[in-house]
């Protein structure tokens, strides 16, 4: 899943011009992805779509410090890697506390034995693009990086 989304977020550059669900489908059939893994990740992918909405408009107070737990269910289906690294990103201020429930959710979307830190990286990465974010740029560069050194090593 991780080649399938880093092929849609290579692709889809233009968020005013997004194909449609089933011409992706197709292309990426034709280049040779699996259908599971196209499955899954158009379902990640759709729940950043669905919640691209300005964080401020969520009706969140702008607090200077919060605390998110996980439930019993997050915790079970996200690697404490993954729940490191997306405390990680909201302590450094490259998400806001309302982005994480975003982010949280799509990554639940996804079959858990295929959530990893890459993974959470490039979903990181689509989300951010999708809410024109921005974001340090040791941060956004090691962000990037993933696309490319994971694709390395295959």
């Amino acid at each position: 899943m991780f080649d399938v989304l880093v092929f849609l977020f290579e692709q889809c550059q233009s968020l005013g011009h997004l194909p449609s669900r089933y011409y992706i489908t197709e292309k990426l059939g034709e280049a040779g992805f699996e259908y599971a893994d196209i499955v899954d990740a158009l379902i990640c992918f759709d729940e950043l779509c669905n919640f691209k909405t300005p964080h401020k408009e969520l009706g969140f107070p702008q607090l200077e410090s919060r605390m998110r737990f996980f439930s019993p269910e997050e915790i079970k289906s996200l690697p404490l890697e993954v729940r490191g690294y997306i405390h990680f990103l909201y302590r450094e201020k490259v998400i806001e506390f309302s982005e994480i429930e975003i982010l949280i959710h799509a990554i639940m979307k996804v079959d858990s034995n295929k959530i990893d830190i890459e993974t959470v990286k490039v979903i990181t990465l689509i989300a951010a693009w999708m809410n024109q974010s921005e974001m340090p740029v040791l941060i956004g560069d090691d962000l990037l990086s993933t696309l490319y050194v994971k694709n390395l090593a295959h």
